[in-house]
């Protein structure tokens, strides 16, 4: 049977672990998980990393007033949840940092063509068929096209961070519902295993019942 945190002390230990080992501001999270979990097993709580992960997500969006949050607790969950905000902060700003290099590296490219600025007019006539533009014009259109440019770029830079952002927050709320529906899955195995006892216990409560009455029957009838 997989091993449930069912005790403020069980929580107390998966709480001072991540602490320690601080699995939301990790560059790969998963192996900072399995190290939390390598601790509590050598605690002799049998957890895997998705165990471990799944309970630290739903203390953190659990209420700050239950009964079973004592002191201790409470501190290190608003530490846990310190550490959380911050990891995310952090993702969310190398996201940005990454989509400014990958803009930057587009620039560098595209600068190796010749802007209009740089372009040379034909002046003849004969081979426009009409007069070239004066310069004072052509600075100002290429201008305007390099402003437009840039706030074009500004803006889909922000609808990318604010999409990552939402696939974030979506990511989260995702693993929640998980890590909720498998304890509830595995509160109603555990309740069905209780009552499927009960159920046996009261058969063999019944029956020796119905054996001590056949037995007092016979001895009185004798």
């Amino acid at each position: 049977m997989p091993f449930r945190f069912g005790s403020p002390e069980h929580d107390v230990h998966l709480l001072r672990e991540v602490l320690d080992v601080k699995p939301f501001s990790q560059p790969v999270m998963k192996a900072a998980w399995e190290d939390v979990s390598a601790s509590l097993n050598d605690m002799g709580m049998a957890v895997t990393y998705l165990t471990c992960r799944d309970r630290t997500l739903k203390l953190i969006n659990k209420p700050g007033s239950e009964a079973d949050l004592d002191g201790e607790k409470e501190q290190l969950l608003q530490q846990v949840r310190e550490d959380y905000l911050q990891g995310l902060a952090l993702r969310e700003e190398k996201k940005g940092k990454r989509a400014r290099e990958a803009f930057n590296n587009v620039t560098t490219v595209t600068s190796f063509y010749p802007s209009p600025s740089t372009l040379t007019w034909d002046t003849d006539a004969s081979t426009m068929g009409s007069p070239s533009p004066s310069p004072s014009k052509r600075r100002v259109g290429v201008s305007y096209y390099e402003t437009k440019n840039r706030r074009e770029e500004e803006k889909l830079s922000l609808k990318k961070e604010a999409l990552a952002l939402k696939r974030e927050q979506l990511a989260f709320q995702r693993d929640l519902f998980k890590a909720e529906r498998e304890e509830r899955e595995r509160r109603d195995e555990r309740d069905r295993k209780e009552r499927e006892e009960r159920m046996i216990a009261d058969r063999e409560e019944k029956h020796e019942m119905r054996e001590m009455i056949m037995q007092l029957v016979k001895k009185y009838r004798h």
